[in-house]
């Protein structure tokens, strides 16, 4: 399930960037750079690696970085998902 929004995350300009919020296994932690420029989980979790990439075009090569702003076990506004 994804959720997303767009908003200045606070970096070196006021441009807006857009925010993917994804539901993951509370034990994925550790994400880091690939790579490919994209966000990978550290270990397997249940056998899933999970492995987040960006594209400017959505076509072709997914090789835009993607960057990890953190985590929360609290679910997205708006999202009606259960605490």
């Amino acid at each position: 399930m994804f959720f997303t929004e767009t908003k200045d995350h606070g970096d070196v300009d006021t441009d807006q960037e857009l925010t993917f919020t994804c539901a993951v296994r509370r034990s994925a932690a550790g994400f880091a750079a690939n790579a490919n420029n994209a966000q990978q989980s550290a270990a397997p979790i249940d056998g899933v690696t999970y492995v987040i990439e960006g594209s400017a075009s959505l076509s072709g090569t997914w090789n835009s970085p993607v960057s990890y702003i953190g985590k929360s076990d609290a679910p997205p506004a708006g999202s009606g998902l259960p605490l």
